[in-house]
């Protein structure tokens, strides 16, 4: 296995932040993942990977999550747990 670089690290940390991002403001609003899923036009079972960091979202998928969130892109970058 290749050793990760600066940049593999920084990605993984901005997809560990969103995913936890997503499911903190998910779970404060009281929904589920699949209702989530429905409010942004997707599968549940794409929240689950995007709420565990395994799987990226295109920019524009992102944006959406985080706007029905009531957050910006730029804040699912922080953990704000």
């Amino acid at each position: 296995m290749a050793k990760k670089t600066d940049r593999d690290r920084k990605l993984d940390q901005i997809r560990e932040a969103f995913g936890a991002n997503v499911k903190l403001l998910r779970e404060r609003k009281g929904w589920t993942q699949a209702e989530l899923a429905q409010r942004v036009g997707m599968h549940r079972v794409t929240i689950s990977r995007l709420e565990t960091a395994n799987h990226e979202p295109l920019f524009a998928d992102a944006c959406i999550i985080a706007d029905t969130l009531g957050v910006t892109i730029g804040e699912m970058r922080f953990p704000l747990g």
